[in-house]
């Protein structure tokens, strides 16, 4: 079994990331440079999954599809919040970080093929987080087994992932990590 975090950017990817290692899963967030070549090949049998039990953030989040075609019986996980506070974050993390000018080629090509931009756009991100979610849901709409949705900023954590995972529910406070690169480098 493999595990997809497939939320978009800013919905508490970090946070999962977080909470699945607590779970002792090996999960490799945010594998831009790790899977640019393989993927913009075409190949989404990717390498390093020989040896993680699964991946984060866009590089799932964009072709979930075709993993659930590759890895049969994987674990995806819908990581959500509010439209308005994400396009807030969002709009904040763009400009502080300045994708659009970013020196990582792989993080340039994977943001472009999320959202159609480089640059923060409020429409074209409604857009994509409006239509995100609603074809993942609708791709897992006869398999409940198979998509958990989450919300993290509202709360959710531990009881709604652990029985998903089939792991015991843990006692201490699920993370809630702001920004990885601050807290965890």
């Amino acid at each position: 079994m493999k595990i997809f975090s497939i939320g978009l950017s800013r919905t508490g990817t970090q946070s999962l990331y977080v909470a699945l290692t607590k779970l002792k899963f090996k999960i490799f967030p945010w594998p831009f440079e790790e899977t640019f070549e393989e993927i913009s090949m075409g190949n989404y049998n990717l390498g390093i999954l020989q040896e993680y039990d699964g991946i984060t953030d866009l590089v799932s989040a964009l072709f979930y599809a075709q993993y659930d075609k590759i890895y049969p019986h994987s674990k995806f996980i819908l990581t959500v919040r509010d439209r308005e506070s994400w396009l807030e974050s969002c709009k904040n993390h763009w400009k502080k970080h300045n994708i659009a000018h970013h020196s990582q080629e792989s993080l340039r090509f994977f943001v472009l093929a999320a959202f159609g931009c480089h640059e923060f756009s409020y429409e074209r991100f409604s857009f994509v987080y409006d239509q995100h979610y609603n074809t993942v849901l609708r791709y897992f709409q006869d398999r409940p087994d198979d998509l958990l949705v989450m919300d993290i900023t509202k709360g959710e954590g531990w009881e709604k992932l652990c029985p998903f995972l089939d792991k015991q529910v843990l006692s201490e406070s699920f993370p809630r990590v702001r920004s990885y690169h601050e807290e965890y480098r």
